[in-house]
């Protein structure tokens, strides 16, 4: 085993494992105190890593983002179109997994999808992934630097196209903000 990590993909408050094998395989394993039985993860690649006590994941699959959970007993894949995977020769952040509505659950995935748009996907109490809100982006980004919430305020820090600068985006009313690039200058 190369990796491991505590998550709760079925979302039922208890922790599970999901380990990383030396052949490079996934594996979930329900931990109730006896010996687990782990069962393969359906994907090759999460990416671009698991939240710790996260109720999803995503993993990159030939062009395609996949946001995969487990509700009762099975696993739920939805395919997501993200087309900024990998850009040669840096490697740019497209997705965000997080506690963005401040519940207490790590069930929400923020996703740049394209240079230029940015969504909100949910996992809900059901284990079923909604898509909650669609950001048209004023400037082109390339990468998904940082995704946090802080009581009622929620904010998310991309990086600007061929540039060091930022912008930033706020969550508010259940609908995604842009607030502009003007804070880099402080930072």
């Amino acid at each position: 085993m190369d990796f491991f990590r505590s998550v709760d993909f079925d979302a039922d408050g208890r922790s599970e494992l999901v380990v990383r094998d030396k052949k490079g395989r996934w594996w979930w394993a329900e931990w109730d105190g006896r010996k687990p039985s782990f069962i393969p993860v359906p994907t090759a690649r999460p990416y671009p890593y698991i939240p710790f006590d996260g109720q999803m994941f995503a993993a990159n699959e030939g062009n395609s983002l996949w946001l995969v959970t487990r509700p009762n007993n099975k696993w739920q894949k939805v395919q997501i179109t993200a087309k900024s995977f990998v850009r040669m020769p840096m490697y740019h952040e497209v997705v965000k997994i997080s506690d963005l509505d401040s519940d207490g659950n790590v069930n929400d995935a923020l996703i740049l999808t394209d240079f230029q748009t940015l969504e909100w996907w949910q996992r809900q109490k059901s284990g079923k992934l909604v898509f909650r809100d669609r950001l048209k982006l004023p400037k082109p980004c390339d990468t998904l630097i940082q995704a946090w919430a802080f009581h009622e305020w929620v904010a998310c820090v991309l990086r600007l196209a061929n540039s060091t600068k930022t912008a930033f985006i706020s969550l508010e009313k259940g609908r995604l903000r842009w607030k502009g690039s003007f804070a880099y200058k402080f930072l």
